[in-house]
């Protein structure tokens, strides 16, 4: 990416970045697939009534697509973007996509508030 595309990206972030400040904070999910499997916390995914969006790289093979899937279903509300062209850098693979997600998720997240 060119360094004007770069700076292109980070001016159009700059609403979504200023609408963060906000929202209040959301809580935030990291597991390994493996602790999903069969256990309790696939179940303790219902209980999240935060906002929230679930962000995979479709070639990410750790906690890819498959994993992004469960939460989503697991999560009400919630949506999920599947960057087509990343693997688990989406947010550097895919920036335009990326902020546009983030920034359309936020300005609706905002809205609701």
């Amino acid at each position: 990416m060119a360094q004007a595309e770069r700076g292109e990206v980070r001016e159009a972030s700059q609403p979504a970045l200023r609408q963060i400040g906000r929202v209040p904070p959301l809580p935030v999910l990291v597991a390994e697939p493996a602790q999903h499997e069969g256990s309790r916390d696939r179940d303790a995914l219902a209980s999240i009534t935060a906002p929230t969006l679930v962000v995979v790289g479709r070639h990410y093979f750790i906690c890819g697509p498959c994993w992004a899937g469960a939460l989503h279903e697991g999560i009400p509300g919630s949506r999920l973007l599947e960057l087509e062209d990343s693997g688990h850098f989406g947010r550097i693979e895919e920036p335009e996509a990326f902020a546009r997600a983030v920034a359309g998720f936020v300005g609706a997240t905002a809205a609701t508030a």
